[in-house]
C-alpha cells in the first residue's frame, strides 16, 4: 500500500499517460480503426503467431471487457493504496488486512475472467491438432526441447527423442533419431525452429533426411516444424 501511494505521487504522469492509452484505445475500437493503429505500428499482425492478438483486437467485447476489468483492478488498488497508510498510522491493523485482501481478491477476479480469452495467445492447442491432421495416426516422435501441451492436445503416443550432443562425449549422438527416420514406415518427427537449425548446422545428413510436412506455433511465439521422412506428396500444411 505504502509502494502504490509513493508511485501514485512520485509518478502521476505514468499513470495519467495510461489512462489517456486505454481511452485512446476505445475510442479507436468504437470508430473500427483499431487493427489499422496496430498496423501503423508495425506489430506485423499478418504474420501467423500474431493472428490470435488481432483476433482479439478485433473483439469489442474483448476490448470492453479487459478495459473495464483493468480499470476496476486499478481503482481498487489504488483507494486501498490511500485507505491503509490511514489505517497503519492508527493501529487498525484487521481493517488494513481486510482491505489488502479485498485488493488481491480483486486483481485475482479481473485476471481470471480475463485468462479464457488470452489463453488462446498460448496454448498448443492448434499445434496439436494440426499434428493430428497431418500424422493420422502414423508414428510421431518430438526431438529436442519440446512443450508439453503439444502431447497434451495430440492425444496420442509419441515417441521422445533427445537432443543430439555434438560434444563428442557419447558416440552417434544422432543415431535414434537417424534411425527413427530410416524406419521402413512414415513417420513424422516434431521439431522446434531452433532445435532444427541447430541439428542440422551440426549434422548436415539431416537437411537430406527431413521434409516439410507442417509448421505451427505452440504458444505465441514458438515455431515448431512437422517433419517427415519421406518427401511430401502435395502442398504441406502450413
Amino acid at each position: 500500500g505504502y509502494l502504490a501511494q509513493a508511485a501514485w505521487r512520485v509518478f502521476p504522469w505514468a499513470f495519467k499517460a495510461l489512462a489517456a492509452l486505454l481511452l485512446a484505445a476505445g475510442a479507436l475500437q468504437i470508430a473500427g480503426l483499431a487493427p489499422a493503429a496496430l498496423s501503423w505500428f508495425d506489430l506485423r499482425l499478418e504474420e501467423p503467431r500474431f493472428q490470435a492478438v488481432k483476433e482479439l483486437f478485433e473483439s469489442k467485447a474483448f476490448v470492453w471487457k479487459s478495459a473495464v476489468l483493468a480499470a476496476a483492478a486499478a481503482g481498487g488498488f489504488f483507494w486501498a493504496a490511500k485507505k491503509m497508510p490511514a489505517l497503519y498510522s492508527k493501529r487498525r491493523w484487521l481493517e488494513a488486512v481486510a482491505w489488502c485482501a479485498a485488493c488481491a481478491a480483486l486483481v485475482f477476479a479481473a485476471a481470471s475472467l480475463l485468462s479464457g480469452d488470452l489463453n488462446r495467445l498460448k496454448s498448443s492447442r492448434g499445434f496439436g491438432e494440426k499434428l493430428a491432421a497431418v500424422a493420422q495416426g502414423r508414428p510421431v516422435a518430438i526431438y529436442g526441447t519440446w512443450r508439453s501441451g503439444i502431447i497434451y492436445y495430440y492425444d496420442g503416443p509419441i515417441k521422445i527423442i533427445a537432443a543430439a550432443d555434438p560434444s563428442g562425449k557419447t558416440p552417434d549422438p544422432e543415431k535414434p533419431l537417424e534411425d527413427t527416420l530410416r524406419a521402413g514406415e512414415e513417420v513424422f518427427v516434431v521439431m522446434s525452429d531452433s532445435s532444427r537449425r541447430l541439428l542440422e548446422s551440426d549434422f548436415p545428413k539431416f537437411k537430406l533426411l527431413l521434409h516439410e510436412a507442417g509448421s505451427g506455433y505452440a504458444g505465441a511465439h514458438r515455431l515448431f516444424w512437422i517433419l517427415s521422412n519421406r518427401p511430401p506428396q502435395g502442398p504441406t500444411t502450413r
